[in-house]
């Protein structure tokens, strides 16, 4: 068994020639050598040329999908804020966050504010702003609100909405003004839910 100072200087030499020497030839040298060294050659290998075989984990956050870079339409309604959320939302505006994956059954929680980038008023009366939803190819389309928005005016919503099959989701901001929908999935979420 080597010492630790003998693990060093093996280590740094054998460092030495593997950089000087194609990868194949020095991976050889090194297995040879058993795998405390093969362990110590990774992890010198990694920190020499930069690279690393590990994979960070991903961690788990309640965060879905977070989009706030001011997306305009071509009729003049801009998407200033979308966030969706692992989480039901309770009467006082505030979200039960929930880390993990999407599970049936599980609540999601849209935020999206909606600006009238327009001089003109918008009349959003008919279907008005919700969130569009399409869970396995099913409209879920849910969280209507009709209204009227002046000239640079923004709106927010906030509601949330129950997921009851496994697949594929997709959320997206969605409207209807002065006839015409807005745009189709539109800064879109998606989602699996297991």
């Amino acid at each position: 068994m080597f010492n630790l100072k003998r693990k060093v200087l093996v280590i740094f030499v054998l460092g030495t020639v593997a950089l000087s020497v194609p990868s194949q030839c020095s991976a050889t040298i090194f297995s040879a050598l058993g795998p405390e060294l093969n362990k110590a050659k990774d992890s010198f290998w990694n920190w020499a040329t930069g690279s690393s075989k590990k994979k960070k984990k991903k961690k788990a956050s309640e965060v879905l999908f977070l989009y706030n870079k001011k997306g305009k339409a071509g009729d003049g309604m801009q998407l200033d804020y979308f966030l969706l959320v692992h989480g039901k939302l309770n009467s006082d505006g505030t979200i039960d966050k929930k880390k993990g994956r999407v599970r049936v059954g599980d609540y999601v929680t849209a935020d999206v504010v909606l600006r009238n980038t327009t001089a003109k008023k918008m009349d959003l009366r008919k279907y008005g702003v919700f969130i569009g939803c399409r869970g396995n190819d099913k409209n879920r389309d849910f969280g209507y609100k009709k209204l009227v928005l002046k000239a640079n005016e923004s709106y927010g919503l906030k509601v949330d909405t129950r997921v009851d099959e496994k697949g594929t989701w997709y959320f997206w901001p969605a409207y209807y003004v002065n006839g015409r929908w807005g745009p189709y999935k539109w800064h879109t979420a998606k989602i699996k839910v297991k």
